[in-house]
This record gives structure tokens, sequence and C-alpha cells, in this order.
């Protein structure tokens, strides 16, 4: 008779003790992720030998297209900035030339590109 007794009070303890614990701090949010983004324009000549292209602006866009931060290259044709987002919507506005045509512009958008991941730009135009 005692075992049947002594079992419900067990089962009672256990329950108890499964219960969920109370923390009096909330959980740290994540820290956020920074992604350093690099692009490089650069130009070759007929003759093989790659040269720095600056005649180039990005235009950093958010998931509507619209225009966020516009980034000019460095002397080097480098463009260099650190985002937040892992994957990013960007537009290259270059001027572009090629044999004998009129100048124009070469305008080439990327959809969600990964931040993480060096891109480059081959730039056609002939002084």
């Amino acid at each position: 008779m005692n075992k049947y007794l002594i079992s419900p009070l067990l089962l009672t303890l256990f329950l108890q003790g499964c219960g969920g614990s109370s923390s009096s701090t909330p959980p740290k949010p994540p820290e956020p992720v920074e992604y350093n983004f690099s692009l490089t324009s650069q130009l070759t000549n007929d003759c093989g030998v790659s040269s720095a292209f600056t005649d180039v602006e990005l235009l950093l866009q958010d998931e509507t297209w619209q225009t966020i931060k516009v980034y000019q290259p460095n002397e080097n044709g480098e463009f260099s900035f650190i985002t937040n987002d892992e994957f990013i919507n960007y537009t290259l506005v270059a001027q572009d030339q090629q044999g004998s045509e009129a100048q124009g512009l070469n305008v080439v958008s990327f959809y969600q590109a990964s931040s993480a991941t060096p891109a480059y730009y081959q730039a056609q135009f002939d002084d």
C-alpha cells in the first residue's frame, strides 16, 4: 500500500522540477554582422595591360531599387564600404566607348550580390 502512495508523490516532484526556469536577464540580441564589400574597377588596353578605371560610380540600392548612397572609387579604381546586409543591390554607372562609337554610359545592376565576395568591373573605354 505504501508503494502506491510514494509513486504519485515522486511523480509530482519530478513534474515540478521540469518547469521552466525564470531568468531576470533577457537574452542578449545577436551582434550585427558586418560585411566589407569591395569592388575593383579596371581598364585593360589592347596590349593586355590593366590600369585603374575611375570614371565609374556605384549606387547602393535598397530592395525597391531606391538609391541609399553613391560611392566613388579611390585612385586605384577600388570601392570599399561596410554593410550589415549579407546581400546587396547595386548599380554601376560608367563611361563607355568602344572603337569609333560615340561615348555613352554603361549601366549594370546587380541583384542580391554577396557582400562578402570581392567584385570586379572591367571597363570598356578607348582613349
